[in-house]
């Protein structure tokens, strides 16, 4: 607690336990607050003086967490949240807090229509016919054609975020990165109905390519549609196979890895940070069979490496000086 008049903080409760959403009493004179005891997973409602002392315990649950406790503005009633309902409990009153019963009348049901008004794209992908495109847009992927139809939303996945999407050469398969706020994986979208475009489907069969706790990122597509590309983690570029099958380490490297495959899909010119902070041009065998090779040998910073359509020439931006980028 901090004293506005003497500028002094003032410890109320600490260090014997787990002490969560403090709330001041209306009338000041002390807080409610959620705490667990004595390595106690559940977390009750408390009371006490703003000592720290006459603690009450209010709540009484075996199990889980008191969540996001709120006093009425006349003090007698509190309302929170325990598992998936919200309880009410009237301090002085009350032996147990009460569950309150929420019903959804038919007439509060919202409709079965959405109007979404997306006014921005985030990521983008085109078929190699260049007829058809993915982009990304408030979390979602949404396809259509290239005549600026109306976009169809892939799976409209609310709490889930989509994004890098990348087309097989064929256009068959569209594989992208999906998390769920905890995991975060490779994923495969096929349409449920191969004879028909992209943006005329309304149905899409997902399927799962990797599960693991890795953070997968910065996805590609090797130029035969066989392999797939990531950063893995911080844990350098792995690819395996379009099941998720095979994995392997391409390139060792401790941070984020910018990278580009060859034509030919033999190799692999990425930006690799040292441990000066430096990146430069390395080229990869995606076989393991050959050294990596530093193609830049720069001092300073080298990033974006890019190859010519017949793989003969590698491009990629570099600072020569200071304050002056260029392309080499």
């Amino acid at each position: 607690m901090y004293d506005l008049t003497a500028g002094t903080f003032t410890l109320i409760l600490g260090h014997d336990g787990d002490y969560r959403w403090p709330i001041w009493s209306p009338d000041g004179r002390s807080i409610y607050y959620v705490a667990g005891l004595n390595g106690s997973e559940a977390l009750n409602l408390w009371q006490c003086n703003l000592n720290g002392g006459d603690r009450r315990q209010l709540t009484r649950f075996a199990d889980d967490i008191v969540l996001s406790p709120t006093v009425s503005a006349d003090g007698g009633t509190i309302v929170f949240r325990h598992l998936f309902d919200l309880y009410r409990l009237q301090p002085g009153k009350d032996a147990e807090p009460e569950r309150i019963d929420l019903q959804l009348r038919p007439e509060d049901k919202p409709k079965e229509t959405r109007n979404r008004n997306l006014d921005r794209c985030e990521e983008v992908a085109f078929t190699s016919d260049g007829l058809e495109m993915a982009f990304v847009t408030n979390r979602d992927i949404w396809l259509m054609d290239t005549e600026l139809r109306d976009p169809v939303v892939m799976a409209a996945t609310g709490l889930l975020q989509e994004s890098e999407p990348v087309f097989s050469p064929d256009g068959q398969m569209l594989y992208f990165i999906r998390s769920d706020g905890v995991r975060v994986d490779i994923w495969r979208a096929e349409r449920a109905d191969p004879n028909c475009y992209w943006w005329q489907n309304t149905d899409f069969n997902l399927t799962q390519v990797t599960d693991d706790e890795a953070v997968e990122s910065n996805l590609s597509l090797s130029p035969d549609g066989k392999r797939l590309a990531f950063n893995h983690k911080r844990d350098g570029v792995w690819t395996c196979t379009t099941d998720g099958a095979d994995l392997r380490q391409v390139i060792d490297a401790w941070s984020e890895v910018g990278y580009a495959w060859s034509p030919d899909g033999a190799w692999i010119a990425a930006s690799i940070q040292s441990s000066e902070m430096i990146c430069d041009i390395w080229l990869v065998s995606v076989d393991g069979r050959r050294e990596l090779y530093n193609v830049s040998r720069n001092p300073r910073t080298d990033t974006a490496p890019a190859f010519s359509p017949d793989g003969k020439v590698l491009a990629w931006s570099g600072w020569a000086l200071e304050d002056q980028q260029d392309i080499y």
